[in-house]
């Protein structure tokens, strides 16, 4: 299931806001990304490759929150924004679901 639809052009950056709040406790925190912690955000294209490096520019960590920063993409394209966090405490691992549409003009 969807988690929640973006839409942007091709030249525009657009912060993807993936709040983790019902799902982590508040007295918790997100565990920080690397390479001891499942936290991750990764973006793919219709076929399942990763195309990270092309479509997220950054990703912070804001309380039970990850910031994503998205940029570029290939006007006409669609891509999937997966979301993962870790909780700390509870090492409870959680993922949101994202679409991106990246279109020249309308929304369609």
């Amino acid at each position: 299931m969807l988690d929640g639809y973006i839409f942007k052009t091709p030249e525009e950056k657009k912060v993807l806001t993936a709040d983790f709040g019902s799902d982590i406790l508040a007295t918790d925190t997100i565990k920080t990304i690397g390479a001891s912690s499942a936290t991750k955000v990764v973006a793919l294209d219709p076929l399942g490759a990763d195309v990270s490096s092309v479509v997220i520019s950054s990703t912070t960590i804001s309380s039970l929150t990850l910031l994503i920063t998205l940029m570029a993409g290939v006007d006409g394209s669609d891509y999937r924004i997966v979301a993962t966090a870790e909780a700390t405490t509870a090492h409870t691992i959680t993922d949101k679901l994202y679409e991106l549409r990246v279109r020249s003009g309308s929304k369609a």
